[in-house]
């Protein structure tokens, strides 16, 4: 049985330049909002770095990836702070599902790249975030 498994890395400088500008460029277009972008961003990166943080000092093992910490944070400044969170736990849920059948099924534990489902939870965020938050917040009576 042969397996082929290709791995080209993109550089660090070149994607997170490219994270940045696409968050730049959409806080200059709407700049009416800029607080909640600015929430966004800093929101989700302070939110998934102290989670990383407590996860390594409970645990002693690195969990979560600062690429994961850096995609969350630029996302938070495209999609905003109402809509980020959303994409949290989308990807979260998704990625516990995922690869809980993928443990159950494969008998094999171990790492798994986070980054893939949290970008799903990102794209249907980008959708349909502003009807979530605004289901949530009738949900909660606001």
């Amino acid at each position: 049985r042969l397996t082929a498994r290709i791995h080209i890395p993109l550089p660090p400088a070149h994607t997170l330049y490219q994270r940045r500008s696409s968050g730049v460029v959409h806080f200059a277009v709407y700049f009416d909002r800029w607080i909640d972008y600015l929430i966004g961003f800093i929101g989700a990166g302070l939110f998934l770095l102290l989670c990383a943080l407590v996860f390594r000092a409970v645990t002693g093992k690195a969990g979560l990836g600062l690429g994961d910490i850096e995609l969350m944070a630029c996302s938070g400044l495209s999609l905003g702070g109402s809509r980020v969170f959303f994409a949290i736990i989308i990807g979260c849920i998704l990625g516990a599902v995922c690869e809980g059948v993928r443990m159950a099924v494969t008998k094999k534990r171990g790492k798994f790249a986070f980054g893939p489902y949290l970008s799903v939870g990102i794209f249907v965020c980008l959708l349909w975030g502003g009807y979530m938050y605004e289901w949530y917040l009738g949900l909660i009576g606001l």
